[in-house]
């Protein structure tokens, strides 16, 4: 930080303190307080006050005034805290806690805890920040200062409300009320109240959230306190932000902006900056909520917020990604990626990994969108441990604070916790090793499960395929030796009957081959099947005499149980036809329908041929075509029926659809 030249004018009060100082002279403590009057004057900028702080400091320390140089050191801190150089204020309060502990100075004392707490909770370290309340409110409750205990209590409310634990933010804060009541009109009852808000908001309990904001803005407005009204106004539109009432939110949001812009700090505005942001986020604006969050994150670097700056940068890449901009996400979340290398940053890697494993896998860039998977998980982990750290450490720090009181019995007390805690911790990591161990031998056992069934299903598939090539080359060469036979045999008889089981065993290997192709569903459509086999008889006859043969089929599909009887049945029938109906001159026509009425399947044949007995045929049973067709009929449990109806034969077959 540069020397403020405002200072110029603090040099004639130094060198007379340390005239005084050496001849012992007693102006030292004027010129001090001097110099506190000029750090404390809030109508000054703030680094002319710094500058008198730390003037007043030095001229503490040459004066070797304990108490001057407390009053010094936390102003200073107080004042680096309003110009948001957090690391500077935190080595102040860490310095005045040290330095009153040293002189038995527990106000002092008190006071650097508390603020040492309010850094952390301002860092998002809200486990850290509620160990340094508790110890400065234990403080505060040995010297009875019931307005620090109630500002302790309400500090460390807020804080347990941001980790989740309501029960205890609620009961601290109404607490804190019950303490006041009776009391007039503060700033410390606004802020019980706000507390009481926030704490409802994140209870669900949005209704009694916005009557205790009301309050704490009717209080804040009678006291003229703009700042607080500001805050006020701000939680307010958290409460309607989370009812999804983004309308009513911004509407507050931006009344609390109107203030923030002319008094408060330059955190507390850009946080109002991203609530707009968020909730035009809400209500898919995506370009206001894009240019309201590049506003909140242009101020987070101006102010060096880094914790603040990846918070907004993450919420900027999601709206990029609502506006499909990918690249533009990808490009911040990997800037937050570089800059979240800190442990003390493992929440914002955790949000980070998590989001760029959504971009990566928009992009389909799987192998990216993979390795960030794999590192959320791992930081959800970490992120584990070290709340369980904190807990722990949190517990010794209560219980060491207390050193002062009962130092032998504390220490006791310390060794027997210390054991019952390593005890927890062992038996816990040892529950957590046993159920992992467990889920990876049975992610092993189920990994090597699966591998061995798709192995088996691999092996059981290559072994049917070659199982149904041997059967169709088998068949084929069945079918091939019989049309041989029919060339090397003279007696017509005798060729029919070979002809009819070569036709016999075609039906069956067409069925064969519907069966068992790639595509088969479980079901043979009977259009296709009935076609070919139609094919195939009109091939086998077509040297006798000319036969049209007409197609009517719906598209009915059967299982194999049903379609291969029907294909056989027609396959007899339309032989006996080609064989036995003969046409005085005229080509021999033969239909084939068959359709599916509700579930009653109908297969009819007719064809123009002269009229023959069939009826006859059937009972004498001659043949073992007929004798074929009787036992398929009975399989079927169908029925078969026979006529002569204009001028044409016909054959219906009826059956129940399965």
């Amino acid at each position: 930080m540069p020397f403020p030249w405002k200072i110029v004018f603090l040099l004639p009060l130094l060198a007379t303190a340390c005239r005084d100082k050496k001849n012992n002279g007693p102006n030292d403590l004027s010129s001090f307080r001097i110099l506190i009057d000029q750090a404390n004057d809030e109508q000054q900028k703030l680094p002319p006050r710094l500058a008198a702080a730390q003037a007043a400091y030095a001229l503490a320390l040459l004066s070797g005034d304990k108490p001057a140089q407390l009053e010094s050191i936390r102003t200073t801190g107080v004042l680096y805290l309003a110009m948001d150089s957090i690391d500077r204020a935190m080595a102040s309060f860490v310095h005045l806690q040290k330095l009153a502990d040293s002189v038995g100075d527990k106000e002092n004392r008190g006071m650097g805890l508390n603020n040492i707490g309010l850094i952390f909770y301002e860092r998002s370290v809200y486990d850290s920040a509620i160990i340094y309340y508790e110890q400065a409110g234990r403080l505060f409750r040995t010297l009875g200062d019931t307005l620090r205990i109630i500002q302790g209590d309400i500090n460390t409310g807020i804080a347990y409300k941001n980790i989740g634990d309501y029960e205890k933010a609620f009961s601290l804060a109404t607490g804190a009320a019950r303490m006041m009541e009776g009391m007039p009109a503060s700033a410390e009852l606004g802020t019980v109240y706000n507390t009481l808000g926030n704490t409802l908001k994140d209870l669900s309990r949005p209704k009694e959230a916005l009557i205790y904001h009301q309050k704490a803005i009717a209080i804040r407005r009678q006291l003229k306190d703009s700042i607080g009204i500001a805050a006020s106004l701000n939680n307010t539109g958290n409460v309607y932000k989370s009812m999804k009432a983004y309308g009513q939110a911004i509407d507050h949001y931006l009344q609390a902006l109107a203030i923030k812009n002319t008094m408060g700090s330059k955190r507390s505005r850009i946080t109002t900056i991203d609530n707009i942001a968020e909730a035009y986020l809400g209500m898919q604006e995506y370009g206001l909520a894009a240019q309201y969050e590049a506003e909140a994150l242009a101020g987070r670097s101006e102010s060096e917020d880094k914790d603040g700056w990846m918070l907004s940068a993450n919420r900027m890449a999601k709206i990029h990604m609502a506006r499909h901009e990918p690249d533009k996400a990808k490009q911040l979340a990997l800037r937050i990626d570089s800059l979240a290398n800190a442990p003390i940053y493992i929440s914002h890697q955790l949000k980070n990994a998590l989001l760029l494993e959504e971009i990566y896998a928009a992009a389909k860039d799987y192998p990216n969108a993979n390795r960030y998977a794999k590192k959320a998980l791992e930081l959800k982990d970490s992120l584990f441990n070290a709340d369980m750290s904190a807990a722990i450490s949190g517990m010794n720090a209560r219980y060491n604070t207390e050193e002062q009181q009962q130092k032998i019995a504390l220490a006791e007390k310390n060794d027997i916790i210390q054991e019952q805690e390593i005890s927890q911790q062992r038996n816990f990591l040892l529950l957590m090793g046993c159920i992992i161990a467990s889920l990876l031998v049975i992610t092993y056992l189920l990994y090597v499960s699966n591998k061995l069934r798709k192995k088996a299903r691999e092996r059981t598939e290559l072994l049917m395929a070659e199982l149904n090539h041997r059967v169709k080359n088998s068949l084929q060469i069945i079918s091939g030796i019989l049309q041989l036979q029919t060339s090397v045999t003279e007696n017509p008889q005798e060729i029919e009957r070979i002809e009819a089981g070569r036709s016999r065993i075609q039906s069956i290997s067409i069925v064969h081959n519907l069966l068992y192709q790639k595509e088969y569903t479980g079901s043979i459509q009977m259009d296709a099947f009935m076609t070919q086999i139609t094919n195939n008889i009109g091939l086998a006859f077509q040297d006798q005499q000319a036969v049209i043969a007409e197609h009517s089929i719906d598209p009915v599909a059967l299982n194999a149980d049903q379609a291969i009887p029907v294909g056989l049945i027609a396959n007899e029938l339309l032989i006996n036809i080609y064989k036995y109906s003969q046409t005085s001159g005229e080509p021999l026509v033969v239909r084939i329908g068959m359709t599916l009425d509700k579930n009653t399947c109908r297969l009819m044949i007719r064809d123009n041929g002269q009229s023959w007995d069939m009826a006859a045929a059937r009972r004498q049973r001659k043949g073992l075509g007929l004798l074929l067709v009787n036992m398929l009929i009975q399989q079927l449990k169908a029925t078969w029926q026979s006529a002569r109806e204009a001028g044409e034969n016909v054959q219906l077959v009826s059956f129940t659809k399965a």
